[in-house]
């Protein structure tokens, strides 16, 4: 009910710092629907964040290790106090391509990344592809598609300028 987007504050989730046995804390994160989410990387960033800044948790090395549905990842606080997450990863290049889950012309090339979310990620050939496609639309046909038992997030990214790459992404959540 808290994240509610009319009654709430509208949210995609509530993040928990909670106490561990095997790393300096446990992020526990449920979504808006009241189920306990495996991983969040961005959440991971904002408790971080949080456990420095607002309870100004230290750690001689200058990193967290924080324990997740999905595993134990380690936080590193930078000289500017931003933190950069070490992602953990299995990816299978062309899993789930276009012509399994995603038809569409401008999708040259997709990946099946578990971060302790799944996620099918899908370049696209144009920044136009990119912004005329129903993200929503077709991330909630992947999200369902029964080939992903719990869903799966789906991206889908063009690299605009080859020279200095700069990656616009857009998401769909599960």
């Amino acid at each position: 009910k808290i994240c509610a987007r009319r009654t709430g504050v509208g949210a995609d989730g509530v993040i928990f710092l909670e106490d561990s046995i095997t790393a300096d804390f446990k992020m526990n994160y449920i979504n808006a629907d009241g189920h306990a989410v495996s991983m969040c990387g961005n959440g991971l960033r904002a408790i971080s964040t949080f456990a420095l800044n607002d309870l100004k948790l230290t750690n001689a090395n200058g990193e967290f290790c924080i324990e997740t549905n999905a595993g134990l990842f380690i936080a590193h606080i930078q000289k500017d106090k931003s933190i950069a997450v070490e992602m953990n990863h299995n990816t299978e290049e062309n899993a789930h391509s276009s012509g399994d889950v995603f038809q569409n012309k401008d999708c040259i090339g997709s990946y099946y990344i578990n971060t302790g979310v799944p996620h099918c990620v899908y370049e696209l050939s144009s920044q136009r592809a990119l912004e005329e496609l129903d993200v929503e639309k077709v991330g909630r046909r992947i999200r369902y598609d029964s080939l992903f038992e719990n869903g799966v997030n789906s991206n889908f990214y063009f690299v605009k300028n080859l020279e200095e790459p700069q990656i616009v992404m857009r998401t769909y959540e599960r």
